[in-house]
């Protein structure tokens, strides 16, 4: 694969990072101003999430391996029904989700334009960033606690099983990023030529580790901070005609 400056889809370079900075401009400090308008906006984006995605197993024939399509199934109900909790989890694996295709779509433009057709394509870059988008705006008035790190980790473990089984399952040889992350050949990716070493390894899991937490103190940062400010920001769970 060739990284950005090398391809002739370099332009799709910056067009990726005004995604990431358009979604966090809109999701953290403008969307959540409109609490009416931003609650009927959440609950449409879950159903989008979720339903469109069963139409596009069934369109596509495909199954739901990839860790951003799994995630479009749990954001989407967290987002219909009212589990704060729920939601917390699953809006931290919608941003990841998000924020993982547009860096590998800054990175790696190739990977995306030469691999699907254009319409598929502007698709895939139209749904990761409505779940980057929709997350960062749930994960803006949601009150994210240090136990909801555990819950992150844990569907994690699960999104790494449940695609080591299906892709085992069904033999689909896919080049899916979690695989990847899972064996540690992520690195290979930019150096191609690296040898996958057992140093490397005892590198490369606690480093992992070392990811999400700095992910989830990320988004910590971005979530409610306290409990009267989660009552004067929440759309969903609270009245929004009632004042705090």
């Amino acid at each position: 694969m060739r990284m950005f400056y090398q391809s002739t889809w370099w332009w799709m370079a910056p067009i990726s990072l005004f995604l990431i900075l358009a979604c966090f401009i809109f999701g953290y400090m403008l969307l959540p101003r409109a609490r009416r308008f931003s609650a009927v906006f959440l609950f449409i984006v879950g159903a989008y999430c979720f339903f469109f995605k069963i139409w596009d197993n069934i369109d596509m024939q495909t199954i739901p391996i990839e860790y951003s399509s799994i995630t479009y199934f749990f954001f989407g109900l967290s987002l219909m029904l009212p589990f704060p909790r729920f939601r917390s989890v699953s809006s931290l694996a919608a941003i990841v989700a998000g924020l993982m295709f547009d860096l590998m779509l800054f990175l790696y433009p190739d990977l995306q334009m030469e691999t699907y057709t254009v319409r598929y394509t502007l698709l895939r870059i139209i749904n990761h960033n409505i779940l980057l988008l929709g997350g960062i705006l749930a994960i803006s008035t949601t009150l994210v606690k240090w136990k909801d790190f555990w819950g992150f980790l844990l569907y994690d473990l699960f999104a790494i099983i449940y695609a080591l089984i299906l892709y085992k399952a069904t033999g689909i040889v896919g080049n899916d990023v979690i695989l990847k992350i899972i064996d540690g050949s992520l690195i290979q990716v930019i150096l191609p030529n690296f040898a996958l070493t057992w140093w490397w390894y005892l590198i490369w899991y606690p480093g992992l580790l070392l990811v999400l937490l700095l992910f989830f103190l990320l988004f910590k940062a971005l979530s409610v901070r306290s409990e009267k400010n989660y009552r004067r920001r929440t759309l969903i769970v609270l009245n929004p005609n009632r004042k705090y």
